[in-house]
């Protein structure tokens, strides 16, 4: 099921006279979270023990993975980037979604988890996912190569959105789409050391993209989510 949420979208654009904000190419001068992501790009545990943090059942994105993926609605011979990849777990699923024609970039800022994710696909005899090293201001995809960029628990990562965004909209083909499942600031629902962590909610995610150029979003229903959304967005 999907939920139009355009009348949020334009509630956030109607800041200036009535016309949805100028599309911020402008890469910011500060962060919006400084020391978010210093933890992740040289982690102190090893790939292996950080892939149980990554796989914990508690997880709502983990343990709802499969249905995840399914409404992402990939079909073979697209070209897919998962930014934040993590230790690969939506890889082998988007790999055989889109078929040995198709393409999976694996983007991370951690060269350990890229590591971790090249064995991990060697070992499984997965040859369309190609891991690449991005950094806090871009992902370092080519231009106009993916039909659909996905994050999973990473937009709150983004310490210069704005800057970020303008990259994602540059390697989205036309037409393409961004995916986001992040937390979202539930009274009474949401974790409070989730609260303390994640900086955005649903309505500051659909803010920023709106800022950012993108169309209004559709919200895609998964039903084991809690304190969690999946919105998508396109270019």
């Amino acid at each position: 099921m999907r939920l139009s949420l355009t009348t949020a979208w334009v509630a956030a654009a109607l800041i200036s006279g009535g016309a949805p904000p100028p599309v911020a190419y402008a890469a910011e001068v500060q962060s919006v979270r400084p020391d978010i992501n210093v933890p992740y790009k040289n982690p102190d545990l090893n790939a292996e023990a950080q892939d149980k943090s990554f796989t914990a059942e508690n997880r709502e994105t983990y343990a709802n993975r499969v249905e995840i993926a399914k409404a992402i609605g990939l079909k073979p011979g697209m070209t897919i980037a998962d930014v934040g990849a993590g230790t690969g777990i939506y890889e082998p699923g988007f790999s055989e979604s889109v078929g040995p024609q198709g393409r999976v970039y694996a983007v991370d800022i951690a060269k350990p988890l890229l590591a971790f994710i090249d064995k991990k696909m060697k070992a499984a005899g997965i040859a369309n996912v190609t891991t690449v090293l991005g950094d806090d201001k871009s992902t370092n995809l080519p231009p106009n190569s993916a039909d659909v960029i996905f994050t999973s628990d990473v937009y709150h990562h983004f310490k210069y959105p704005q800057t970020i965004l303008a990259d994602i909209r540059r390697a989205l083909k036309s037409g393409g789409e961004f995916i986001v499942v992040d937390y979202d600031h539930l009274p009474g629902v949401t974790p409070p050391a989730i609260l303390q962590h994640v900086r955005t909610d649903k309505k500051t995610v659909i803010a920023e993209l709106a800022q950012a150029g993108f169309q209004p979003p559709e919200e895609a229903k998964i039903s084991g989510f809690k304190s969690s959304f999946f919105l998508r967005f396109k270019k």
